[in-house]
């Protein structure tokens, strides 16, 4: 029976270094899904855009990390919508 906090920390730091695998620093190959001439910067979000993809949330039975449905997401997207663009029109 282990008590102490700091051998705690190192079994549970043996453990989880025997499961896991050590990174290499070699990135996957990752193949653009767009043209070369397109970047983030240039994605414009628009509010019918925006309402579209919150219309196509899937309904769920369970909250989210804040409690909320996704039903009710839903239910208020309309006021929703230009405070998106808002954000997530920030760089």
């Amino acid at each position: 029976m282990v008590t102490e906090d700091n051998e705690k920390a190192t079994l549970l730091n043996g453990y989880f270094s025997s499961v896991f695998t050590r990174d290499d620093s070699i990135l996957p190959e990752f193949k653009r899904r767009v043209s070369d001439n397109i970047s983030l910067e240039q994605i414009e979000f628009l509010p019918a855009n925006i309402l579209k993809a919150v219309k196509q949330i899937k309904n769920k039975r369970s909250l989210d990390p804040n409690g909320l449905s996704s039903g009710f997401i839903k239910k208020i997207s309309s006021p929703l919508v230009k405070p998106l663009c808002v954000l997530f029109s920030c760089v």
